[in-house]
C-alpha cells in the first residue's frame, strides 16, 4: 500500500512539472506570435501610409487622371503650399478644406482663391511698338479665364488629417529635410517614433517615408501660319530678295516682282513671271507692264497677260509677316490675389515661324497679364490660352514708319499635357490702328 501511495504521489508531482513546462512553452509561443502580429501589423501600417502617401502624390500630379492632368496644378497653376501652420492635423488642407481656403485666400476680396472667372484683356499685357498705333480688337477684352480652388483634390473624412500614426505631414523642399516647408515638393512622414530619423541604427519603421510630386514637365511647340486667299495656310515668309518692277533689266521666268520700289507696301502684291515670250526678255513690254500694273488681278494664284507676259499673283500681303509673337497664358493663385500669368516669345524671321515656347527646366520668366512683373515660375500641366500675333514694320514712300500686315489670332484654349505637345495657331483676324 506504502509503494502505491508513493508511485501516485511521483505521477502527481510529474504531472505538475509538465503543466509548468506546458505553461512555460505557451508563452514562449505566445510571446513569438505576438511579437509577429505587433510586426506584421506595424509592417500593414506602414505600407499603408505609403499607399496614402502615393494617392496623395496621384491627386497632386494627376497620374490617376485619363489625360495626366491633375485638376489642382491646372486649377491653381502650381504644387499645393501650406495655408495652416498652427492647428493640429492642418499641414495638407489646401488639398480637401473649403473652409480653410476661404479663410487663407480672404486677403483676396474677389474670389478668396475660389474657382470663378478671372478676365484680362491683352491690352494690358502686350505692348505694340510705341511709334505705331496698332491696337486689338474689342473681342480681346474681358477675355474669361476659370481658374482657382475647386476641390477637394483628396478625400478625407476629417476635418484634420495625419499619418498612420498619428503624426502631422510634412512637406518639404527636398527629401531630407528635417523641418515643415512651405510648398510640397515632397511629402515627408516621419515614421512611428515621430521624429525626422534615416539611420541604419533604427528599426526600419521608425525611419521617414517620403515622396517627391514628380509631374513631368510639360513642353510647348507653336507653329503660327497664316490664312490666304486660296484657303490654303502656306508658311509665313517675308518678301525679301524679289525683283523691283521699277528696277527691271529683263523679265526672267520663275521670278517674283514687287509693284512697288519697296517689298511690303500697303496694298501692294507680289507677282512671278510664269511664261515670256522669246523677245521679251530683253525688254520688250517694260513701258506696257508699267501702265498695266493697276489692272492687275489680286486674287491669289490668278493669271494676268501684259505683252505676252502671263503673270501670275503669288500671294497678297497678308503671307508677307516677318516680325511674330506667341503667348501663353496660365493661372497662379496667391494669398490676396489670382493673377493670369503671361509668357511670351518674338521672332523676327523669314522661315517657318515655329516656338518652342517652354524649356526642358521648366521655368519660364513671366509677367501677369496687368503688365506687372512677376517672379519666374515652373510651368506645370493644366488648361491654358494661347495666343500669336504679328506685323511688319516697314517705310513707305515718304519713308514714313508703317505697320502692315498686322493680324493675330484668336485665343484658343488648349490641353497643355505632361511631356511633348504640338499646336498650330492661324492668324484669322486684323489688328486695329486707333
Amino acid at each position: 500500500m506504502k509503494n502505491n501511495h508513493r508511485q501516485s504521489t511521483i505521477e502527481k508531482r510529474m504531472t505538475l512539472i509538465e503543466i509548468v513546462v506546458v505553461l512555460g512553452i505557451m508563452a514562449a509561443v505566445a510571446s513569438v506570435v505576438l511579437g509577429s502580429l505587433v510586426e506584421s501589423a506595424e509592417n500593414e501600417r506602414y505600407d499603408s501610409n505609403y499607399q496614402t502617401m502615393k494617392s496623395i502624390r496621384d491627386a497632386v500630379c494627376g497620374t490617376k487622371e485619363p489625360d495626366g492632368i491633375s485638376r489642382f496644378l491646372s486649377d491653381m497653376g502650381r504644387l499645393p503650399i501650406v495655408i495652416n501652420t498652427v492647428d493640429d492635423g492642418k499641414i495638407l488642407t489646401e488639398l480637401f478644406s473649403k473652409e480653410e481656403v476661404e479663410n487663407y485666400y480672404s486677403g483676396n476680396e474677389e474670389n478668396n482663391g475660389k474657382w470663378t472667372n478671372v478676365e484680362f484683356s491683352l491690352s494690358n499685357c502686350i505692348t505694340f511698338p510705341t511709334d505705331s498705333n496698332l491696337s486689338f480688337p474689342d473681342k480681346f477684352t474681358d477675355i474669361p479665364y476659370y481658374c482657382g480652388w475647386r476641390g477637394p483634390y483628396i478625400n478625407v473624412l476629417s476635418t484634420t488629417f495625419k499619418d498612420a500614426w498619428n503624426n502631422n505631414w510634412r512637406v518639404a523642399e527636398s527629401s531630407d529635410d528635417t523641418e515643415t516647408g512651405d510648398i510640397m515638393n515632397y511629402i515627408v512622414s516621419d515614421g512611428s517614433n515621430t521624429t525626422y530619423n534615416d539611420d541604419d541604427d533604427v528599426e526600419w519603421h521608425e525611419k521617414n517615408q517620403s515622396l517627391q510630386m514628380d509631374y513631368t514637365t510639360p513642353s510647348l511647340v507653336v507653329n503660327v501660319m497664316v490664312r490666304d486667299d486660296s484657303g490654303t495656310t502656306p508658311i509665313m515668309r517675308n518678301a525679301s530678295g524679289t525683283e523691283d518692277l521699277s528696277g527691271y533689266s529683263g523679265w526672267t521666268p520663275d521670278t517674283s516682282y514687287s509693284t512697288s520700289s519697296a517689298p511690303i507696301v500697303e496694298g501692294g502684291f507680289l507677282y512671278k513671271v510664269k511664261t515670256i515670250p522669246s523677245d521679251s526678255t530683253t525688254g520688250t513690254g517694260k513701258s506696257g507692264l508699267a501702265t498695266a500694273k493697276p489692272t492687275f488681278l489680286t486674287s491669289y494664284k490668278s493669271l494676268t497677260v501684259d505683252n505676252e507676259i502671263v503673270w501670275e499673283c503669288i500671294y497678297p500681303e497678308p503671307n508677307h509677316i516677318k516680325t511674330v509673337n506667341v503667348a501663353l497664358f496660365s493661372p497662379y493663385v496667391e494669398k490676396g490675389e489670382t493673377n493670369i500669368l503671361m509668357t511670351s516669345l518674338n521672332q523676327n524671321s523669314s522661315s517657318h515661324h515655329i516656338f518652342n515656347l517652354v524649356t526642358s527646366s521648366g521655368t519660364i520668366e513671366v509677367k501677369t497679364a496687368d503688365g506687372n512683373e512677376h517672379d519666374p515660375v515652373n510651368l506645370v500641366p493644366g488648361h491654358r490660352k494661347l495666343f500669336a500675333w504679328s506685323y511688319y514694320e516697314t517705310t513707305n514712300s515718304t519713308d514714313d514708319t508703317v505697320y502692315v500686315n498686322k493680324f493675330c489670332s484668336d485665343v484658343i484654349d488648349i490641353t497643355l499635357k505632361p511631356g511633348s505637345n504640338h499646336v498650330t495657331l492661324y492668324l484669322v483676324n486684323e489688328l486695329e490702328e486707333e
